[in-house]
């Protein structure tokens, strides 16, 4: 009898062992299997969609800064014409120059070169320069490309004055018989790339930032981030 029930006691614990071992086979690891796929589905979908997002901002920061620098190139070939380097005189130029900074916000250095790369001229709306301050020969490959009548648009970076993104615009100067007779150079401060980035979000907690070709942060909502030149490299 004792055999009997025994033998029924351990029959009955191998069917629930059974039917433990079925029900984690078709029940909790099929389950476990597909949460794990929908999870993976739902993650690559969310990237997917903040990539999609980022390169939109992209766009918008792109085509704005586009824009932007189209209307400064225009603006600098319209000082480029109205510039006699050989008539104006040093006072004349320099009058000339602060004239034209005095009108647009945006730029925060003009500089004029002769042919040899030597400062003739410089004017900026944060500093004054003295006549001894100029002189330095800078022969860099903007001014190269310059005097064979190219334009050159620097990569963006942070002023040293303004702490805000800025470009650096280089750009042939040439007389009525279109003869290059110097170089212009004129800082301007990427308005529209801050603009646009401070307002710009990817989703809850998520902030678009620019970072410059070293890495630092150039334009952030936070504009007390950007003032520590924090380096993201």
């Amino acid at each position: 009898m004792k055999t009997l029930t025994r033998l029924f006691s351990n029959f009955r614990n191998s069917i629930a062992r059974h039917i433990i071992i079925y029900f984690f086979m078709f029940a909790i690891i099929p389950l476990a299997l597909v949460s794990l796929i929908f999870f993976s589905i739902y993650y690559q979908a969310q990237k997917d969609h903040i990539i999609k997002v980022q390169q939109e901002i992209a766009e918008r920061l792109v085509q704005g800064t586009i824009s932007q620098l189209q209307n400064s190139i225009e603006q600098c070939k319209g000082l480029t014409q109205v510039l006699n380097l050989s008539v104006q005189g040093a006072e004349g130029i320099e009058s000339l120059l602060n004239h034209f900074l005095d009108h647009r916000p945006e730029y925060s250095l003009i500089c004029l070169k002769n042919l040899d790369g030597r400062e003739i001229s410089k004017a900026s709306r944060y500093y004054t320069f003295r006549f001894s301050e100029l002189g330095n020969v800078v022969l860099d490959e903007a001014f190269e490309q310059a005097l064979r009548g190219n334009i050159t648009i620097s990569s963006a970076g942070t002023s040293d004055f303004s702490m805000s993104p800025h470009v650096r615009i280089t750009l042939p100067i040439m007389n009525l018989s279109e003869t290059i007779i110097g170089v212009l150079e004129a800082d301007v401060a990427v308005k529209s790339l801050w603009q646009l980035v401070s307002r710009e979000s990817i989703g809850e907690n998520r902030y678009a930032y620019v970072v410059d070709t070293n890495g630092r942060l150039i334009a952030y909502r936070d504009l007390s981030q950007v003032l520590q030149n924090r380096d993201l490299h």
